[in-house]
This record gives C-alpha cells, structure tokens and sequence, in this order.
C-alpha cells in the first residue's frame, strides 16, 4: 500500500499546473468597497451572505444565498428559491454555527423551514443567551454527488512580516472536519494572489 501511495505522488508531483487565463473576470474595486463597508461597520468578519459579493467580483460562482431577517420571510425565500435548501443562523457573535447547531440541511419543505428555524432560534437562545442573531441564511443545496469538501484560509504569518510584506501570506487547503473544525489533511504553499507581488496595494 505504501509502494502505492508513493507511485501516485511521485505522478502528482510531475503534473504541471495550468496557466491561469488573462481573461478571468476581477473587480478590485467591488471587492475593496465591499470590504470597506464591512470594516466602517466595525466588523472582523465577512459573513457568509456578505462573500457572496465578493467572490463574484472575482469571478467565483458561490451556491445561491438569501439572508432572511425572521422565520416567515425564510419561509416565502425558501419557497421562491425551489428545495431542498440548508438554513443556517446568521449571527455576529457565534463563529462556527455548527458550535450551537446553527445549521440544518436537505430541508424539503414550507413546514421544515419553519420548524427548522424556530428550533435554531430556540437553541442558540439556550446556549449562548447573550448572542445576538440578526436573522438566518438560506441556500440551495448543493450537488454533493463526487464532490470533496474543502476549507481554504489565508495566513497572514508574523514570521515572514520582517522579511518581506508580501511573502507573508499563506494559502492554507485542506479536507475540512465538521466534528472537531480542524483541517484533517494539510498542504501550504505561498500565493502570488496580486498577480506582481512587487506591486503595491493591487
């Protein structure tokens, strides 16, 4: 077996990658007032609704997302939107919502929504009282059939800050673990996310 797993990474390692297009659709400009706006709102954190935007300025299509502000507009959203659909607390004081179980999958229907909503609501309340919830997310369920779920995060790594501005972020990927949060198979690697990292401010 190890013979085997040898083989297939000494072939992974002589692929070459491909070039990226020059035509990749990127608006800098959306993306930075986008992001902006958020730090004038005095957040840390990009909400999942809030990405949506952001992503597309770059030209990265994201699974259609609806932010509700209670239980009957999820209702009608979800409705309008077509099921299955996955609804999922919205909240700036709980991180990971899996923490509160703030998420529930594959609902079907109008009476699934709003049982599904109500018990989220109901539990957040009971283990973070304090939390804040400022409504819920609804999304279409995505086509799982011979995916493979990942979790990419950028590093900003203080080791590299004396040494150079721009080679201090990371890019981390990984195989993402619902149970514990952590990243159960890990590769790093330095990204040239500006094009020319010489360049300033791009």
């Amino acid at each position: 077996m190890h013979m085997v797993e040898y083989r297939r990474n000494q072939k992974l390692l002589q692929e070459v990658p491909l070039s990226i297009p020059d035509n990749i659709p990127a608006d800098r400009n959306i993306a930075k007032t986008l992001l902006q706006q958020a730090l004038d709102r005095g957040q840390t954190v990009v909400e999942t609704h809030q990405a949506v935007d952001i992503l597309k300025a770059y030209g990265l299509n994201t699974i259609d997302t609806w932010f509700v502000s209670d239980v009957d507009e999820a209702v009608n959203v979800a409705n309008s939107a077509g099921y299955p659909v996955a609804l999922k607390v919205q909240s700036p004081d709980l991180l990971y919502k899996s923490d509160v179980h703030g998420v529930v999958l594959n609902l079907t229907s109008d009476d699934d929504v709003s049982h599904a909503a109500h018990s989220i609501i109901d539990r957040v309340h009971q283990i973070n009282p304090k939390a804040k919830i400022d409504g819920l997310i609804i999304q279409k369920m995505a086509l799982t059939a011979g995916a493979q779920e990942i979790r990419v995060s950028v590093i900003n790594d203080p080791v590299f800050v004396l040494c150079d501005l721009y080679w201090r972020r990371w890019l981390r990927m990984g195989s993402y673990s619902r149970c514990s949060r952590s990243i159960a198979t890990i590769e790093y690697g330095l990204g040239a996310l500006y094009g020319d990292s010489s360049t300033e401010n791009q």
